[in-house]
């Protein structure tokens, strides 16, 4: 998916200006939440390149990441549609990634030892060496940024980042009933 964003976080005052328009709005509201994507948005655009030069997406990232935590954990492998739930995509998207990652080296799809009608995916030996060459790396490139909050403001932004998860569930919860587009 393309992420389209403004290049600079719009100021108050143009933020001031557009709600101006629309008194309804809340211009304080409308500035912390542009700033919330824009940084969001800069932070995943920057976490792209860096994993592109590893030849990864962050889906593949992550795909390989919930592998190694099975591996950590003692799992043989995970089912796809396990792992389409732990990255919380669906299950076509999961298929796509996994098919990438097999055609990379860095997964398989095996049997399971327990249930052989099912297929697991498991981490190969070179996906293994890429994940704990990238941990490191990207670890401690989210560290050093995250070096410009206290441990104290960092509790705070992790509170606050899940009240707004929580107020987005429950806007999504609340949904207007889709209008049909027959007649």
């Amino acid at each position: 998916m393309t992420q389209v964003c403004s290049r600079d976080t719009p100021t108050r005052e143009k933020i001031a200006r557009i709600t101006a328009a629309f008194p309804s709005l809340d211009p304080d509201a409308l500035f912390s939440y542009v700033a919330l994507i824009h940084t969001a948005a800069t932070r995943i655009a920057e976490d792209e390149r860096f994993l592109a030069r590893y030849g990864l997406t962050q889906g593949r990232f992550w795909i390989l990441l919930h592998l190694y935590q099975a591996v950590l954990a003692g799992e043989k492998g995970v089912n796809p549609s396990e792992l389409a739930s732990r990255s919380n995509v669906s299950r076509a998207t999961i298929t796509g990634l996994i098919d990438h990652l097999i055609r990379d080296g860095q997964v398989q799809r095996v049997r399971s030892e327990i249930d052989r009608r099912r297929l697991i995916v498991t981490p190969t030996r070179k996906g293994l060496r890429l994940i704990r060459k990238i941990v490191p790396a990207h670890g401690g490139r989210i560290s050093r940024l995250m070096r410009a909050l206290t441990p104290r403001e960092q509790k705070t932004l992790v509170r606050l980042l899940e009240k707004i998860s929580q107020s987005a569930a429950a806007l999504a919860d609340n949904k207007p009933p889709r209008k049909s587009l027959r007649r």
